[in-house]
């Protein structure tokens, strides 16, 4: 007998198991990994926008967030803008720990978007920064 339905006819979301089956995880890092994973690939993490879409507060977001991150499922690059531009922060999430050599390559891909972007115009408006360290 089916005792798990699920609705894959319309708006689903697909991950691998490795993290709903992972003993090592909160039920809270393993819900805002769901969340975190719910959306298009484009979309960058906020705390503040995040803690929006549930009843736990921004220090619950956060320490899911940072459970998350030492498990290996959030990796940060942090790229200088240039001298007194700041730091910008680019996240990276995965539905499994994201190995050293993935990371190296994702990177490589950020850098490579980022060397689009004008570091003399000082209007780094259309790049997202990120509030998370």
């Amino acid at each position: 007998m089916q005792h798990i339905v699920r609705n894959l006819h319309g708006n689903y979301l697909q991950m691998n198991n490795h993290s709903a089956q992972n003993d090592e995880l909160s039920l809270q890092a393993k819900g805002l990994l769901m969340v975190l994973m719910s959306n298009q690939d484009t979309w960058k993490p906020y705390i503040d926008e995040i803690s929006k879409r549930s009843k736990n507060g921004r220090d619950a977001h956060r320490t899911a967030y940072e459970e998350l991150k030492q498990a290996g499922y959030i990796r940060i690059y942090k790229k200088s803008l240039g001298r007194g531009k700041g730091i910008l922060r680019e996240p990276l999430v995965m539905d499994k720990p994201i190995t050293d050599s993935y990371f190296e390559y994702w990177k490589s891909q950020v850098d490579k978007e980022l060397s689009t972007v004008s570091t003399d115009d000082k209007d780094f408006s259309s790049l997202q920064l990120t509030d998370f360290s």
